[in-house]
């Protein structure tokens, strides 16, 4: 169960970063 969540959390944040990353291309272009 915890590395199940751990996982979830993982994807979550990569998911995050992605989201960021793209908004600050956004702002630069």
């Amino acid at each position: 169960m915890t590395s199940c969540t751990h996982t979830h959390t993982l994807l979550d944040a990569s998911a995050k970063q992605k989201k960021d990353s793209g908004m600050k291309r956004l702002v630069v272009t």
